[in-house]
């Protein structure tokens, strides 16, 4: 392989390492800004953690188009994902009655009658 290529392909990834930095840190601080804006509704949840969460489920394909997003429609996709895992963790301290109880609650019907 040519010297030329070998720096064209060092450059590439170079390239590809910046823009990976880019997005996390945009993800880490809108996470982090988040979580410090609505403490109550994020109760217990870390920024930096809640934002390697997030880069971990995105397929590549998604962290592109986040690189071409605005601050604030990143905003909003950051708070739809903090929202869903807080959700996530909603019954965790519900006893087992409590969670039949809920259960029972919301018991799904059937969408046609028989």
């Amino acid at each position: 392989m040519r010297k030329l290529d070998k720096d064209l392909l060092n450059l590439i990834k170079m390239f590809k390492e910046f823009i990976k930095m880019s997005l996390k840190e945009r993800i880490t601080n809108t996470c982090k800004q988040e979580v410090a804006q609505s403490p109550d509704i994020f109760e217990g949840m870390d920024g930096d953690k809640m934002a390697e969460l997030m880069l971990t489920v995105l397929s590549e394909e998604t962290k592109l188009q986040l690189l071409e997003i605005s601050d604030e429609e990143l905003t909003k996709r950051v708070r739809g994902f903090l929202v869903i895992e807080s959700m996530s963790h909603l019954l965790d301290g519900f006893t087992d009655e409590q969670i039949q109880q809920f259960n029972e609650a919301v018991k799904r019907r059937p969408f046609f009658k028989k």
